[in-house]
């Protein structure tokens, strides 16, 4: 009905050992996105971007969820490494990001 939300999971889960580096890292991402949100599953570990639109009642075509797709896979391409990184190595989730943004 107007709606499509798209999902990328990154493949590994966080440990719960690294719960808190993991959520720092994807709080900072969030507060810097134009698009989308990482989430986080506190019960398992997994970790996902989600892209999101509703166009009301209007219709929903190809074009928006090409945008929707592409946004998505754009964002956890980028930080994917940086995940990575943080479930692999004790580098601080700040440096982490910088590396990546600049």
């Amino acid at each position: 009905a107007g709606q499509c939300a798209f999902y990328s999971v990154f493949p590994d889960f966080a440990g719960k050992e690294d719960y808190p580096r993991v959520c720092e890292f994807l709080v900072r991402i969030n507060s810097g996105l134009p698009i989308g949100n990482f989430e986080f599953d506190f019960e398992d570990g997994e970790i996902k971007f989600k892209t999101y639109v509703d166009v009301g009642m209007g219709e929903l075509d190809y074009s928006l969820i090409q945008q929707v797709i592409e946004g998505n896979v754009y964002v956890m391409d980028t930080y994917f490494s940086g995940i990575k990184e943080i479930l692999e190595k004790d580098t601080s989730p700040e440096k982490i990001l910088a590396r990546i943004e600049d």
